[in-house]
């Protein structure tokens, strides 16, 4: 909406604080608003400066849990943006209750455009979603309340409103670039009296024509811009109106319904734009859209010269412009296309320089209005020099009053200037994927430019503060000989301590390092106190570890050789006898029965003692029946090796631990306590007698050493079977199947997932073997009646890389009811015929054999005179007679 007002008072550099009547004064509007402007332009700096961005805790859009760690889901609440407080909220529809939580297609401030049209974000893949916060001017015709009965329903002030829409853009978008206002200089200056030839003597001398100033407060706007992927302008549209486009009203059945003079279509631009019945749509769809088409976002009609025909649904309103002009091309190189005219004169680029209606373009939009000379740059330079076409966004609108009684003509009322607004604020608010919020990089949206903090979001409020919602970053200085606490922590613990994925630690998370991280490694020393004679600098140390352990060192070559040792005698099993059995230990004596020294056995213990010397106590009553064959601790690891730790199991096969199918059977799918299963096969051929099955297990992970591990199935289709497991990855193996199984069992794989999550094979060699008819695949993967819900939206396959050696009437891949696949870089090749597979041995096949009959003889007729014949068991005999052994095929 556009507002009655004679013009904006209000001149930041002044920085005024505040607007007091005087007695006997008059008061204008003018004074009021910049009332307004300063009380709010106050709370909004100082809102910037205590809160800046972000999304309050408790009334906020992002919704956390887990100790305010991760989003449980974004509501309908509140952001502050650039210190501006706004509120996304649900559109409240007829009959209808509005949604508890937050749904893109339901704002109140974003309606769909024409037809329902919004281009809302996908349902799969990676976005972010952004809120866009700007203020928009509301009158009496879209809030009838600001209209005073008393008054005979006069119209009195407007108001404004702060508009929070929740936008998308794609991942490689840059939010930040997004512009908060256009960036075109525009131009205004009042036209020179023009000169005309005497229209009564055509011979005589030019007289000069005079021009009315009058008084006015003169409006330029963009209604529409339109840009390619290049950022390169492709469409341009302005309007221009010396009452500030705020003669507006609605749409009448009947155009003497209208106030008088307010419709003439041969001297004035029209728009019709959007009401209560839609929404109000067009007049919230200013500013950036980085999705649209035909119908969104909603641009109402410019209409000049002439009524519209019919009824100009969705736009129920009307507002009168002095005039407009279109730019349009359909790709940069070419010349651009005018549409438009001012007040009763079209504009043209070839009508008198001093015509109204002249226009001239280039690298900017010259038009010789009525009153005017209006300029606008089309090309501007960014800040490093670089020519560009200017940007200019959708409600953008430059003005500046004109006086009669200070202007004159060729005055300049409004010298090259930025438009005035609309500003846009806009704060990156969650990135998704797949339809979930992805915590990371929504509570912690990491360092901007130039180093300054970033937006840590949810923030609590002041009486609340914790220590976890203080962000810090460590500002030690550089210095290569002092080292400091926050390098050897970023050294030992890893470049992103205190390990926040590259977002800014809190105050809690660099005291819970401190305090449960922190050790001897990790306190410097103060390298430039050399007065103790031990640690001097040319000893290269720098942590109280590395000194720690160079005293140790010290003390040990200074006295240890001179402590004598008597060897004890030890129960057995003791380390003593485990270390003089396996090896020659340093402590030995010279002489049998004299004692050793204490450096002797610390060496000894130091260098050669490891997991195989070191006994298990076979007294222990606790001790797990899994370890209570073993005698040192070396053997207990390789125990412990296959076994499960904390549900997962972790698995190195080799062919000579046999049949892996019965390994795994044993180990793996009979224990219930394990669900995860990460195996490692190694290199050479394991040949199994059975299927390899894992069921209802949690993720699988197979790998092996490529086409050098090998696993042969004697016969069977089926080498590895899954079944209800949350994920399978199986790479780097060889499959295969030596003959298939008699009978037929469905289209089994050698790879074989039945109701399993997502399933990925990558670098697999696959071979099945030849039979007589279709049983076996290279890979099967497939959903039936039984999977459940959560089984049926992770049904995935992704098969990659992998050779697949198809052999005689097999198939390589068979995918069945999956919600994605992806096949890619495979190469499929069929085995050639075995020579045992002669015709003889297909034909014996009663389905092979049925369907050969098929193909060689049907529709065929016999004359059944003088036949006789017999049959025994599926085989029938004919006697025909010689007349009748002829078959004719219709």
């Amino acid at each position: 909406m556009k507002t009655q007002i004679s013009r904006n008072s209000r001149v930041p550099s002044s920085r005024y604080s505040g607007v007091y009547q005087q007695q006997g004064r008059m008061l204008t509007d003018a004074d009021w608003n910049e009332l307004s402007d300063l009380v709010k332009e106050r709370l909004h700096q100082a809102l910037t400066d205590v809160l800046g961005s972000g999304v309050p805790k408790d009334r906020g859009m992002i919704e956390l849990k887990d100790k305010d760690r991760e989003v449980n889901s974004l509501r309908w609440g509140r952001v502050f943006v650039d210190g501006i407080p706004a509120e996304v909220r649900p559109r409240v529809e007829e009959d209808e209750a509005p949604p508890e939580s937050f749904e893109f297609d339901k704002q109140a401030d974003l309606p769909p455009g024409n037809n329902d049209a919004l281009i809302t974000p996908p349902a799969t893949g990676e976005y972010w979603l952004y809120v866009d916060v700007w203020d928009r001017t509301v009158t009496s015709l879209e809030d009838d309340q600001l209209r005073d009965p008393a008054l005979q329903g006069a119209d009195t002030c407007t108001r404004t409103q702060t508009m929070a829409q929740v936008k998308w853009a794609e991942s490689g978008d840059d939010i930040d670039a997004l512009p908060q206002k256009g960036n075109a200089p525009l131009s205004l200056i009042l036209r020179q009296g023009r000169t005309e030839p005497d229209p009564c003597d055509p011979c005589a001398e030019e007289v000069n024509l005079g021009m009315e100033i009058g008084n006015y407060l003169f409006r330029v706007e963009v209604h529409d811009a339109e840009y390619n992927s290049a950022g390169r302008l492709l469409k341009l549209t302005l309007k221009w109106s010396s009452e500030n486009g705020a003669e507006q009203y609605e749409v009448q059945e009947a155009d003497t319904d209208y106030p008088p003079e307010f419709l003439d279509y041969g001297k004035w631009t029209y728009e019709f734009f959007s009401g209560a019945d839609a929404l109000f749509a067009s007049e919230k769809h200013l500013g950036v859209f980085l999705q649209r088409n035909n119908n969104y976002p909603l641009r109402g009609p410019l209409v000049h010269g002439s009524a519209p025909e019919g009824e100009e649904d969705p736009f129920s309103l009307i507002r009168r412009w002095d005039g407009y002009c279109t730019l349009s091309r359909s790709n940069p190189s070419q010349n651009w296309t005018i549409e438009g005219a001012d007040r009763i004169s079209p504009l043209s680029t070839t009508s008198g320089e001093d015509a109204p209606g002249h226009v001239d373009v280039d690298d900017s939009l010259m038009i010789g209005l009525s009153a005017l000379d209006l300029e606008v740059a089309l090309r501007v330079q960014d800040e490093g020099g670089t020519e560009r076409d200017a940007v200019f966004v959708p409600g953008d609108f430059w003005y500046a009053p004109v006086r009669e009684r200070v202007h004159m003509a060729g005055d300049v009322i409004l010298p090259a200037q930025e438009p005035e607004g609309i500003r846009h604020h806009y704060l990156k608010l969650a990135k998704i994927v797949d339809g979930n919020v992805v915590t990371e990089d929504t509570v912690w949206n990491g360092p901007g430019a130039d180093g300054e903090h970033p937006r840590k979001f949810p923030f609590p409020r002041l009486s609340e503060l914790d220590a976890q919602d203080v962000g810090y970053t460590p500002a030690c200085d550089d210095n290569e000989v002092t080292p400091d606490l926050k390098s050897f922590l970023q050294n030992e613990l890893g470049a992103d301590w205190p390990g926040l994925n590259g977002r800014e630690a809190s105050v809690r998370d660099v005291l819970d390092a401190l305090l449960c991280d922190m050790n001897a490694a990790h306190l410097p020393l103060d390298l430039d106190d050399t007065e103790n004679c031990l640690l001097t600098r040319d000893e290269n140390l720098e942590t109280v570890q590395q000194a720690l352990n160079r005293l140790c060192e010290r003390i040990r070559d200074l006295t240890a050789g001179d402590i004598a040792f008597t060897l004890p005698e030890c129960a057995e099993p003791s380390l003593k006898t485990c270390l003089e059995d396996l090896v020659e230990p340093k402590w030995k004596p010279e002489n049998p029965g004299e004692p050793t020294d204490v450096a002797k056995v610390l060496e000894t213990l130091l260098c050669q003692l490891n997991a195989r010397h070191l006994p298990m106590d076979p007294t222990d009553s606790q001790l797990c029946h899994e370890l209570q064959e073993d005698k040192t601790v070396q053997d207990a690891l390789n125990t412990l090796c296959l076994m499960r730790r904390q549900g997962c199991v972790t698995l190195s096969l080799d062919p000579a631990d046999g049949d892996i199918a019965q390994v795994i059977e044993t180990q793996v799918q009979n224990d219930p306590a394990i669900t995860d299963v990460n195996l490692c096969l190694r290199s050479g051929e394991f040949r199994i007698s059975k299927p390899v099955l894992l069921k209802n297990k949690g993720h699988i992970k197979i790998s092996g050493a490529g086409k050098g591990t090998r696993i042969v199935l004697g016969q069977g289709e089926k080498v590895w079977e899954f079944e209800g497991c949350k994920s399978v990855v199986l790479e780097d193996v060889h499959l295969e199947s030596e003959t298939l199984s008699t009978g037929f069992h469905g289209r089994n794989g050698l790879l074989h997932a039945l109701n399993c999550g997502p399933v990925q094979a990558e670098r697999v060699s696959f071979k099945t073997a030849a039979g007589v008819r279709t049983k076996a695949t290279g890979i099967t993967v497939r959903m039936d009646d039984t999977a459940t819900a959560a089984q049926m939206k992770n049904a995935r396959a992704r098969i990659r890389e992998c050779e697949f050696n198809v052999g005689h009437l097999q198939q390589g891949i068979l995918l069945v009811n999956m919600k994605r696949s992806m096949v890619e870089d495979n190469v499929l090749r069929v085995v050639p015929k075995p020579k045992n597979l002669t015709f003889d041995t297909l034909v014996n096949n009663k389905a092979r054999r049925n369907k050969l009959v098929k193909r060689l003889i049907s529709n065929f007729q016999i004359d059944k005179t003088g036949v006789s014949g017999s049959s025994k068991g599926d085989e029938k005999r004919l006697t025909l007679p010689r007349a009748a052994r002829r078959i004719r095929s219709p």
